[in-house]
């Protein structure tokens, strides 16, 4: 199989996830933090079991969806023609959900860190690797800028991808300039990625209907 060595990376990281939960388990307290608030401080917690599990267990479901999805999609053929990147993406998708959970398990084990700040070079480069597979994207079912706009029209998809391609990009490396004022990281990322998504449905609607007008 042609992308089999990507795949075993991405079932490598989901094991190795599972593996420091077994690992970890014995050590963790009964109230394991799984979610942190803007000032990076617990403000949320689970049993241990689930806490220990949860993330891993999630992160082999996201993984097998996206190996599926695209064998179900109408236009599986174009997701063929950037196979490639996408394999790649899915891996960076694993690796940040396993650092995420690396990090949680460090924080119950008692290692005390900004959580924030943690996660704001993955998260950049996250944006980054989201802009790269937008910019190769073909008009498919399964990833992309899927707006009736842009499923209607070739054209559109391509013009919207191009520019939401940029923007993601420039995303990621706001994120990476905001890790030096650890205060602007989240308002930078979630008003960002807000940003990007009505920028991106707006530009395909406003291209579309110049399309239809000329």
């Amino acid at each position: 199989m042609r992308y089999l060595g990507r795949r075993l990376l991405a079932a490598l990281l989901v094991a190795a996830m599972a593996a420091a939960s077994v690992l970890a388990l014995p050590s963790l307290p009964e109230q394991v933090a799984t979610h942190w608030n803007a000032a990076g401080q617990p403000d949320d917690t689970m049993p241990r079991l689930a806490g220990a599990f949860l993330l891993p267990a999630i992160t082999a479901g996201v993984a097998l969806l996206l190996y599926v999805v695209p064998r179900i999609d109408p236009r599986r053929e174009a997701v063929e023609s950037f196979r490639g990147p996408y394999e790649w993406f899915v891996v960076g998708m694993v690796a940040f959900l396993a650092y995420v959970h690396g990090m949680t398990l460090a924080w119950n084990l008692g290692l005390r860190f900004s959580f924030t700040g943690a996660m704001s070079v993955p998260l950049a480069g996250l944006f980054l690797g989201l802009g790269e597979l937008l910019a190769r994207a073909q008009p498919n079912w399964t990833v992309g800028i899927r707006t009736p706009w842009t499923l209607s029209d070739d054209e559109v998809w391509a013009e919207t991808h191009r520019r939401g391609a940029w923007a993601f990009r420039a995303l990621g490396v706001a994120t990476l300039v905001a890790v030096a004022v650890p205060d602007l990281l989240l308002p930078v990322v979630v008003g960002g990625a807000l940003l990007v998504a009505g920028y991106t449905t707006a530009f395909s609607y406003v291209a579309y209907r110049r399309r239809q007008v000329g």
